[in-house]
């Protein structure tokens, strides 16, 4: 469903805008773009959330966090990749978070909250498997929970998980229904990566570093993690606990992926990001001590010195912000051209980046992160021969 959902968005682009004239490299800026306006709205509704709250307990620090968390290198790097993960995904994401603080923050669950939460899990659900599986057992965990919770009223928190639960399988079933292929093959892809996926050797320097720069980029969420865990330990609350799980499974269950030397990529992360910032604000709100708005701000000038420290970084070494400041795009594959047609000729499928999509709209590839041996095996698999 997520591909249905982008899809759409390009084919009204196409009818809004003629994009015949344009050459690759500029066609490659209006995508990116596009893509980064789905990130972008999420943040832009959390700041149109806080200023309707001004005049209540919204503190210009809180409006500092959000706009810190909104040009940290992992928002960056995500928002203009073209995938799915940072792009029609934060949405997927963002908007159940939302709808559980928005409960968190009430004096009490009201039919707004459960509509509004059943319906954003209706697209939490149509978005990839391994969501579904997160939220389940989020959920779970809450309502295992409640029974030891005195302070929030059973029936309507379990009212409140119902409807998510509901919104959930409708989600899954319209996605089945749509692409009953592609639904199934997302659940095969678990376990493949699962079994395929090949761990970073720390003993070595190149790995070790890796490891480093991976656990920066992550810092933003894992310090927006831990003011959800604080706040939680502090109150106790049902709804407090499921808006730390949600962001925190969303995080912590990609760790295979983030220890992994095959299938790392920074758009897996992005929907932490967003989640654990909906969170940190949402617990930042129902405590005003000034020790917290301290904390806020140091927390937040943290932030923006690490963006200004890797787009010095970044713009001095010429790097690529989508491969989360790694090598030129360029310098990946200049040749890729004469790559497709030497592959065309050959009968055999090359390995090249998804990228070669705009230049190349027409031709079958397979993806670097594979691996040569996954590769081989995706491509055996669909009666061709992998280029060598």
């Amino acid at each position: 469903m997520l591909y249905e959902l982008l899809s759409g968005a390009g084919s009204l682009s196409n009818l809004l805008s003629d994009t015949s004239f344009l050459n690759t490299d500029q066609k490659i800026s209006r995508v990116r773009f596009a893509f980064s306006s789905f990130q972008l709205f999420i943040w832009l509704l959390l700041f149109l959330i806080l200023f309707r709250r001004a005049l209540s307990n919204t503190s210009p620090c809180q409006i500092l966090l959000i706009f810190a968390a909104a040009i940290t290198p992992m928002a960056i790097a995500s928002s203009i990749m073209t995938r799915l993960d940072g792009s029609v995904g934060i949405l997927m994401t963002g908007l159940p978070v939302l709808a559980i603080a928005a409960a968190a923050r009430a004096e009490k669950i009201r039919k707004s909250h459960i509509l509004f939460f059943g319906s954003s899990v209706f697209l939490f659900g149509m978005g990839r498997n391994e969501w579904t599986i997160l939220f389940l057992v989020a959920t779970g965990i809450v309502f295992l929970f409640s029974f030891f919770d005195k302070k929030s009223p059973r029936k309507e928190l379990w009212t409140f998980l119902a409807a998510g639960t509901a919104g959930l399988f409708l989600g899954n079933l319209a996605s089945y229904l749509l692409d009953p292929g592609n639904y199934i093959g997302g659940f095969g892809l678990i376990f493949f990566r699962g079994e395929a996926t090949q761990f970073l050797d720390l003993g070595t320097a190149g790995d070790f570093r890796r490891l480093l720069v991976r656990l920066f980029m992550s810092f933003p969420t894992l310090c927006f993690l831990a003011v959800g865990l604080g706040f939680f330990i502090k109150h106790r609350r049902s709804l407090s606990l499921l808006l730390l799980l949600l962001p925190g499974l969303l995080f912590f269950g990609y760790l295979p992926s983030f220890l992994s030397d095959t299938f790392y990529s920074y758009r897996y992360f992005a929907p932490a990001l967003i989640c654990s910032t909906i969170a940190a604000v949402a617990f930042i709100q129902a405590n005003t001590k000034p020790w917290v708005k301290v904390g806020i701000v140091i927390l937040s000038l943290i932030l923006i010195g690490q963006t200004v420290y890797f787009s010095r970084v970044a713009l001095s070494n010429k790097l690529s912000v989508t491969d989360g400041f790694g090598r030129p795009v360029h310098a990946y594959f200049p040749n890729k051209d004469e790559v497709v047609k030497k592959a065309k000729e050959a009968g055999c499928v090359p390995v090249l980046p998804n990228w070669t999509k705009f230049s190349h709209p027409d031709s079958d590839f397979v993806i670097p992160s594979l691996g040569k041996e996954n590769a081989t095996k995706v491509v055996e698999k669909r009666g061709g021969t992998l280029c060598p």
